[in-house]
């Protein structure tokens, strides 16, 4: 017996042929009648079977004196698997993810661009159909929902391993600059510089004072 797996609100189109005396075929779906053994769990119109309601029921299709029945399971997913449990991205960039339905038959199916989707902080990372856009610094958790099921995953945006500078120790005489970088590494090893982005504040502004790792001598520190 044939299986048709839906989610709720799902539909799937069942074309429906009967063989002829000399062996040739002939598309019988809008001629045939079709039953629905459970209407509230999945409603069928000429082949076109729809999920309303979850569980399983029969659909049975009759033509000819002959009948054909399809078992239809609805919104009966066992898990959801997805391709990455954890992100660690910089601003700006993007990942998709990838959803998979496991269903009680056994079989899977990509259900990525059926999921509902969330974030949990969409000033730190979006997401639009699985795809995960990073925003800002911070983490959020991307939810995935599909079913009665959800699957969430981790997201860190711009996490750093450590922050450095290419000079610690600096002397200087008044009214000189010394240019400093700042110099990020992320959790995935790669680094940055992010003399710019980084946020320079000075324990003593009117003896020396910083911006963009530019650093200004104002007076003699005593």
């Amino acid at each position: 017996m044939t299986t048709v797996v839906l989610g709720l609100n799902e539909s799937k189109q069942i074309v429906l042929t009967a063989e002829k005396a000399d062996g040739s075929t002939v598309n019988v779906t809008n001629e045939a009648v079709w039953t629905s053994k459970s209407p509230a769990i999945a409603e069928v119109t000429n082949g076109f079977i729809k999920g309303v309601g979850r569980g399983k029921t029969t659909v049975t299709a009759e033509y000819g004196g002959q009948t054909v029945t399809i078992a239809v399971e609805v919104d009966q997913t066992q898990k959801l698997e997805m391709n990455k449990h954890t992100l660690s991205l910089k601003s700006k960039e993007s990942v998709q993810l990838t959803l998979m339905a496991v269903f009680s038959d056994g079989s899977t199916q990509d259900v990525t661009a059926k999921a509902e989707w969330k974030s949990s902080n969409y000033q730190v990372a979006e997401v639009n159909k699985g795809l995960v856009t990073a925003v800002a610094a911070g983490k959020t958790t991307i939810t995935a929902k599909y079913g009665s099921q959800m699957v969430t995953v981790k997201v860190d945006v711009d996490s750093l391993k450590y922050l450095q500078t290419d000079i610690v120790v600096v002397k200087m005489k008044v009214g000189e600059t010394k240019q400093i970088k700042a110099i990020a590494t992320y959790l995935d090893g790669t680094e940055a510089d992010v003399t710019k982005k980084a946020l320079w504040t000075s324990s003593h502004p009117l003896k020396a004072d910083a911006k963009d790792g530019l650093i200004r001598a104002h007076a003699k520190a005593k």
